[in-house]
């Protein structure tokens, strides 16, 4: 049966489940007396992460199980290390940013088709930049907030490596494939990590996490420079 660390005391949990699957807990290291087994099956994070914390597991946003970055209904079927991450983690506030600029990017195409052109996040906030040839004007601003804040709530993430050139097709699609072709090397070749939702795709090789409950705490604004819609954004 795994044995988990958690990362942060160090303390080590030992889990198992009976014969009926239901996870337990079971304290130390010690596994028992012989009448519960690990299920081949293992152990999701969320379940690890609820046995562990109870009440504070609803506000995870992902884990790092030695060191690599999973979702958290990823399965458990042997020893690790694991760090859970919050929403106010500098982690959790990059991965928050991130869904938040990811769906900006799909309301843009879905309202206007509207490529982009730059875009940049971390732990602070994000920005991204469009070639924008129409009059943005408040009430348009107003439009696509409501919009955006629809996405966020409704928005399903699907992230997979696909090959090459049927990842660069769905890129094609959602108007964002010359951001990739500005930085894509041969030892990508063997496929491109996107997160797609619906129709809509973006390159992304890092984890993606849907946090439907940030519109409230997301701060936007935008500027028109030079023939381009920036927009930008934190999380207060």
């Amino acid at each position: 049966m795994p044995e988990i660390t958690l990362k942060e005391n160090e303390k080590k949990y030992c889990f198992a489940a009976d014969i009926n699957k239901n996870i337990e807990l079971i304290g130390g290291t010690v596994a028992g007396n012989g009448s519960i087994g690990w299920s081949n099956e293992g152990i999701s994070l969320e379940k690890i992460a609820e046995k562990i914390l109870g009440a504070k597991s609803v506000d995870i946003l992902a884990a790092a199980v030695d060191d690599t970055l999973y979702p958290m209904d990823h399965i458990i079927t042997k020893n690790h290390t694991v760090s859970f991450i919050f929403p106010t983690d500098p982690l959790g506030r990059r991965l928050r940013h991130y869904y938040a600029l990811f769906c900006v990017l799909k309301s843009m195409h879905t309202l206007y088709h509207v490529p982009c052109t730059v875009q940049n996040y971390d732990e602070h906030g994000f920005s991204c930049t469009f070639s924008a040839d129409f009059s943005f004007s408040d009430s348009v601003w107003s439009d696509f907030k409501a919009h955006l804040a629809a996405e966020i709530v409704s928005a399903a993430l699907v992230q997979k490596r696909l090959p090459y050139y049927q990842a660069f097709s769905l890129l094609k699609q959602s108007g964002s494939s010359a951001l990739v072709e500005q930085f894509i090397t041969n030892e990508h070749y063997d496929g491109l990590r996107l997160v797609i939702s619906g129709d809509f795709a973006c390159y992304h090789e890092e984890l993606a996490i849907a946090d439907k409950n940030l519109y409230p705490q997301l701060e936007l604004s935008y500027t028109c420079e030079n023939n381009a819609l920036i927009i930008r954004g934190h999380i207060r």
